[in-house]
């Protein structure tokens, strides 16, 4: 198994969103067609940005600008899942996607049944070949993350790119903030992972029956390696 490692920033004590690893079985989800919708846009795109978010509207802002002032020579999209099913979120995303005309962005509505069914509602609705997920109280540290991330996909026995996850922290930290800290030693959270479409649907994509924020990520990448193919990391990605 080949490594990568690419780097994502959170603050504060929203950074309990991250996860990490665990196992999953295959032919989980759901695939509802009455929840699958694309976005309007018609243009091919080579990755798919997936973001679940739950009433984190300020944070989900700044996600989303990161993630659209990449420096990506290719089109790409962005499929925000609002898992609670607001009237803020969408407004946000109409906010940050008229600075952004040449980028596809949408909403979909989640299930409410926490990040995994929201995450698996994102890809499936999703257009590109590559899928990036990343977290809404988390954001790109550089302007090449997703080149970075999608470079190692020209390997074909590549399924899946995990990244870095750098959590910042007070000083001194205070104990919350060093339990989170902890996840700096993860591989392929959810915050920060890259997989292809064909690897995800495979296996069925996220176990669903995780409902909360905790180990619904590690299950995806457990079933992705029985999967034919490596998993990737690098260092120099940020």
């Amino acid at each position: 198994m080949a490594s990568t490692s690419l780097t994502l920033q959170a603050k504060g004590p929203k950074a309990a969103q991250f996860h990490s690893p665990s196992k999953v079985r295959r032919g989980f989800g759901t695939r509802s067609n009455d929840r699958r919708q694309l976005c309007n846009s018609q243009q091919q795109v080579a990755v798919s940005v997936v973001i679940a978010t739950y009433k984190r509207d300020e944070l989900l802002e700044r996600c989303l600008r990161a993630v659209a002032e990449q420096d990506f020579g290719q089109p790409y999209e962005v499929v925000v899942v609002d898992d609670a099913v607001s009237e803020t979120a969408p407004l946000v995303v109409q906010r940050v996607a008229a600075d952004y005309p040449g980028l596809s962005m949408c909403t979909l509505a989640g299930g409410r049944r926490g990040p995994a069914t929201a995450r698996n509602i994102g890809w499936r609705s999703a257009r590109g070949s590559v899928i990036a997920f990343t977290d809404d109280d988390a954001y790109p540290a550089t302007r090449q993350w997703l080149q970075r991330g999608v470079e190692h996909f020209k390997d074909s026995s590549v399924n899946a790119v995990g990244g870095r996850v750098i959590v910042p922290t007070d000083s001194p930290p205070t104990d919350f903030q060093r339990n989170v800290k902890a996840l700096e030693r993860g591989e392929f959270l959810t915050c920060n992972a890259f997989y292809r479409r064909s690897a995800l649907a495979s296996v069925g994509g996220f176990d669903e029956r995780f409902t909360v924020p905790f180990r619904e990520d590690s299950t995806c990448n457990s079933a992705s390696k029985h999967c034919q193919g490596a998993w990737c990391r690098t260092r120099r990605c940020r």
